[in-house]
Order: C-alpha cells, then sequence, then structure tokens
C-alpha cells in the first residue's frame, strides 16, 4: 500500500557563496524524495550556523547524510525523551549539538532564523510536538542588515529534506526545505498568508506497508531480546515465512533488458536525426551559394527573378525542415538522458536487490542454524541427562566400592589384633 503526498521546495536563504548540495532525495516521476527526518546535528559559532548533518528517513530505512560546513564535530546529543547537551569546541568555535527526533511521532513542522548575502546567521526549528530545537548559531540579533524568514506548516505539512551551498568560509551559506505536503488547502493557505513561494517537485510515495513491517521488526527484536523462550518459539515460525520471500530480481533484469534495447534504438534513431541535421545544413549552405551566385549573375532579369523567387522559396522550406529537425533532436536527447539516467537508477536497484538477496541467504542460513539447534536442544537436554544419571550411578558404585575397601581394611586390623594377643597369651602361659 503506497501513499502518494505533495512534495514542495522553499527557499533559498542566505548567500551565493560555496558549493550547492541537495539533499531531498532521488527525484523521478514515479514518486521519490525522503520521508522524514530522524535526526539533525547543527554547529553553532558565535556568528553564524557553522555545519549541518542530517539522518533521513526512507521509507523506514535510515539513510545518512554528508556533513556540510566546519568538518571538526562534537559529541553533543539531544534526546526526544530528555535533553542532555555537552558543549565541544571545534576549529571554528562554538559546539554541536545532534537532536534525534522521536519519527514517525515527532516530525518537523517550523523553521525560522536570519541570513544576510553571505551567511545563515541563526535558525529554530520546532516539531508537531511544539519542543523548540535551537537557536543555533547568533543569539542576539544586532545587525538591521539580517533578513528573518520563517516557514510554519503546523497540521499540513513537515519538513522531509534539505538542501543549500557551504564552503565558502567553511560554513553554511545558504538553505533550502523540501515539504511534504499533508492538507494541501490549509498548506498553500497558509503560505500565501506568509508572503512565501513554494516550487512543486516530484511527490513523495510513502510505502506504509514496507514501514510498518519495518516497525514491526524492531518490535519484535525487543520482545525476543525480553523473552528468550518465546523468542525461539518465533524464530521457528519465522523460518517458513522468510524461505518464501523472493527479491524481484528477475523481474527487474527483464526491465533492464528491455530498458537497454530502448535506450540503444534511441541512441540509432539520436544519431540519424543528427546526421539528418548535418544533412540539410550542408543543403542550406549550398543554397545560399546558390542565391549569391544568382545575384553575381549575367542572365536576364526576369529570368533571374525566376530562377531566385524559386531557390528562396525552396531555402526557407528546408530553413524550416532544419528547425523542425533541430527540435526534434533536442527533444530525443532529453529523452535519450532520461532513460540512461533510469537505466542507471535500474542498475543501482539491481546492484541493491543482489546485495539484499546475498542477507538474506545469510540470514536464512543463521535462522536454519538456530532453528536446528533449538530442534536439536531438547535431544541434546536428554543426552546430558543421561550422561549426568550415568557418571552419577559410577559416583555411588565408587564412593560404594571406597566404603567396602574400608570396612576391609578394618576387619584386616581386627585380625591382626586377635592373632597378636593369641601370641601374647601363648607366650605368657609357657
Amino acid at each position: 500500500m503506497a501513499l502518494t503526498l505533495t512534495r514542495v521546495k522553499v527557499g533559498p536563504w542566505g548567500g551565493t557563496g560555496g558549493s550547492a548540495w541537495d539533499e531531498g532525495g532521488y527525484d523521478d516521476t514515479s514518486g521519490g524524495g525522503y520521508t522524514g527526518i530522524r535526526s539533525m546535528s547543527i554547529g553553532s559559532s558565535s556568528w553564524c550556523v557553522s555545519s549541518m548533518l542530517f539522518v533521513y528517513d526512507d521509507n523506514g530505512r535510515r539513510v545518512k547524510g554528508k556533513l556540510h560546513g566546519v568538518k571538526d564535530f562534537g559529541t553533543n546529543v539531544i534526546h526526544a525523551e530528555g535533553e542532555k547537551k555537552i558543549n565541544t569546541a571545534h576549529e571554528g568555535g562554538g559546539n554541536h549539538s545532534t537532536i534525534e527526533l522521536d519519527f514517525p511521532g515527532e516530525v518537523l513542522t517550523h523553521i525560522s532564523g536570519y541570513h544576510d548575502s553571505k551567511l545563515i546567521r541563526r535558525l529554530e526549528f520546532r516539531t508537531n510536538r511544539n519542543r523548540t530545537l535551537g537557536p543555533y548559531g547568533v543569539n542576539i540579533i544586532e545587525n538591521e542588515q539580517w533578513r528573518q524568514f520563517e516557514v510554519s506548516m503546523e497540521k499540513a505539512g513537515s519538513i522531509v529534506g534539505f538542501s543549500g551551498r557551504s564552503g565558502n568560509y567553511n560554513y553554511i551559506d545558504a538553505i533550502s526545505i523540501y515539504i511534504a505536503v499533508w492538507n494541501p488547502d490549509r498548506f498553500f493557505n497558509t503560505l500565501r498568508e506568509q508572503g512565501i513561494i513554494a516550487y512543486q517537485m516530484p511527490p513523495i510515495r510513502l510505502q506504509l506497508r514496507k514501514m510498518e513491517k519495518l516497525k514491526n521488526e524492531q518490535v519484535e527484536r525487543g520482545h525476543v531480546k525480553g523473552n528468550p523462550e518465546e523468542g525461539q518459539e518465533h524464530l521457528i515460525r519465522k523460518l517458513p515465512s522468510q524461505t518464501q520471500d523472493k527479491p524481484p530480481l528477475a523481474k527487474l533484469e527483464k526491465e533492464q533488458q528491455e530498458l537497454s534495447r530502448r535506450v540503444q534504438e534511441l541512441e540509432e534513431l539520436y544519431e540519424e536525426t543528427k546526421q539528418k541535421v548535418r544533412d540539410i545544413q550542408r543543403q542550406v549552405e549550398q543554397k545560399k551559394e546558390r542565391l549569391r551566385e544568382l545575384k553575381s549573375s549575367t542572365m536576364p532579369r526576369d529570368v533571374y527573378q525566376r530562377q531566385y523567387l524559386k531557390e528562396n522559396a525552396t531555402l526557407r522550406s528546408m530553413e524550416e525542415h532544419l528547425k523542425q529537425l533541430e527540435w526534434r533532436e533536442q527533444a530525443m536527447q532529453q529523452l535519450l538522458q532520461k532513460k540512461q539516467q533510469e537505466l542507471r537508477h535500474l542498475k543501482d536497484q539491481i546492484s541493491e536487490t543482489k546485495r539484499y538477496e546475498e542477507d538474506i541467504k545469510k540470514k536464512r542460513a543463521l535462522l536454519e542454524r538456530e532453528q536446528q539447534d533449538l530442534l536439536n536442544e531438547p535431544q541434546m537436554i536428554r543426552k546430558l541427562k543421561e550422561q549426568q544419571q550415568e557418571v552419577a550411578r559410577q559416583i555411588s558404585l565408587l564412593e560404594h566400592l571406597e566404603t567396602l575397601k574400608q570396612l576391609r581394611r578394618r576387619l584386616e586390623e581386627q585380625q591382626k589384633k586377635k592373632k597378636k594377643k593369641g601370641f601374647i597369651r601363648r607366650i605368657f602361659w609357657l
């Protein structure tokens, strides 16, 4: 089950220096993009926002972004259950704070801050649970040239991605946000009231079943750790269902073959169109040369006019045909680039699926070994009990034997004493 949401981009705010970066997720017509923010690490200095690092959610899977800005990172952590903040200095001054959101129950719904023509000076976020994160950067606003920005999407959307610029002065130069829209009417009315322009992007497709499955697996792992005996039974029950799961690798490879064939056909057609364009361009140049020759010829005026009008009409027709071919060439080039991008994306998906297959095989083998161990455990316990009983019986026999030996020694000693007493009596009477 998939839920498609409208996605828009708002911003940028800040300067134009540094290098551009974009972590809005993959963009395609079938629906793409990250589905939320899991955590974010913001670096602050006394004059600006120094660095950013985001961990995104992709339909239940954690995806770590790249560090932008100052490269030396600290160890501060702020959790959803309670704030814990440890300031650590870095090479640009200030500190870093890492915020863990209680996703999917907690999402970012508000961003505000200050910027000038060079850097992001201050940032502040708020979640749907009315938890304020920040401010980061400058604490006191004293410069009147700094411009304020603010986007609030209460009960209408949430921030699911970021883009911006960094590298100039080794700090954050600019920032934009990607928003997943839950309630389009309320969201766009709110933006109009705030005077904000939003650019519509390819939609987000939430894989609800996949997210629910990942969440259930996390709950099951916690349950298995807390209840080992029930966890063993759960592993045995879970094995058949896992052995039946088969990633659609064959289907993906078939799609790759079909797409490769289409790309090859497009490449051939594109090359053919390019050749036609070159031929028409050469013919147009020849016609223009022919018209120049007519102008310099000494033929009668009426003959010249007829020839000139005829050649000129042919030239215009060829130029119109050339424009159509050039437009067709550009359209085919764009289509070819798009299909090549789809093919690369499909190859990456196949590689990911193959890795997934290998992981599944390893997990299945591990699970089978665990199942076999669980199935063999009663037999092993029975054997151990039998061995224990046998050892106890042997110990009992040894103890009985030792008792007999002691009794025998006492009897021998008593016999020796009796013999000694009898010998003494005989000597006495003699």
